[in-house]
């Protein structure tokens, strides 16, 4: 069989990762794959790519595309719009599947009229999303919850394949070693760092746990999306014992000046590591973490974390 693909290649992308993985596990299997790269923050490369994945796709069997919402666009408007024209401008063979690897936006409801206009218009551009896939598409997506997520979208149920997580198998499994009540439990929690990965969660528990208990923030900002402002949260946690746009409740009592260097002491911030780097970090942890707050139905971070 003949495969084109349409994604981000050779990034520091957890998509451009597991559609790698992806091709190469196709390639074993005999089949023939090639790859029509997406360009990151690129409007006119973009265009391009899918100008190009449209020319080329009568010449393969199957067209895989990878979906998430910042591959088509800055905000969710536009990135819907694009995506649909892409689907739209497909001729009816050969098959297409896409892989959504995020949730579609929860819409905040306002009476006032500049956000109902707003809305209004960020609805119609996902009906008419929903309604290219349900003509011209398959969806891959992991699990069953994320499944239903899409059904309730307006996505047919016939359209939708829920797979298992894929994951190589490890050759060189490093086993856990046993722990004792005063030995020092290291946690890690890894890769680019965005607010949907949970680290609020994490750091509010670090303030509870024993001080025996560390934890290793591996990794730094996505270079994509430089303003991201997690990574300044995080550090201001560990100075104030709040986070900045609290999405749990406050823990009671104080935090001291003795607690906040006791904290500070056992939490490392690593910024951007090579993979090498980031294999020995998870080797050495005893916990690994992947508390996601929201965020997309089935990250490739956590092929990243089982390898």
């Amino acid at each position: 069989m003949r495969l084109l693909m349409l994604s981000t290649n050779g990034e520091p992308c957890g998509i451009a990762d597991y559609n790698s993985a992806l091709g190469a596990a196709f390639v074993r299997l005999g089949h023939f794959i090639d790859i029509v790269r997406i360009p990151r923050f690129d409007p006119a490369g973009l265009a391009t790519a899918c100008e190009v994945f449209r020319g080329r796709l009568p010449e393969f069997d199957l067209g895989l595309v990878q979906h998430e919402w910042g591959f088509f666009g800055t905000h969710f408007h536009q990135s819907a719009q694009r995506f649909t024209e892409l689907l739209k401008s497909l001729r009816d063979e050969p098959p297409v599947a896409v892989f959504m690897h995020s949730d579609f936006p929860v819409l905040p409801r306002s009476r006032t009229i500049p956000f109902y206009s707003k809305n209004a218009k960020v609805r119609a551009a996902k009906r008419a999303m929903v309604s290219a896939i349900n003509r011209r598409a398959r969806v891959v997506t992991h699990g069953d919850t994320a499944r239903e997520q899409l059904i309730g979208y307006g996505i047919r149920r016939d359209r939708i394949d829920a797979v298992v997580f894929p994951l190589a198998a490890e050759r060189d499994v490093v086993k856990p070693r046993p722990l004792g009540t005063q030995d020092t439990v290291q946690l890690a929690i890894f890769g680019f760092v965005s607010e949907y990965k949970g680290y609020e969660t994490v750091l509010n528990a670090m303030r509870l746990l024993p001080d025996n208990v560390t934890l290793v923030i591996a990794g730094g900002k996505h270079p994509c999306n430089p303003g991201d402002q997690t990574l300044d949260s995080i550090f201001g946690f560990l100075h104030t014992g709040a986070w900045p746009r609290p999405t749990m409740p406050s823990l009671p009592g104080r935090f001291s000046t003795a607690d906040r260097e006791r904290l500070r002491k056992r939490v490392r911030v690593t910024g951007y590591l090579s993979q090498a780097e980031m294999v020995n970090i998870l080797h050495g942890a005893d916990i690994a973490l992947a508390i996601y707050s929201e965020g997309p139905p089935g990250s490739a971070a956590l092929g990243r974390c089982c390898r």
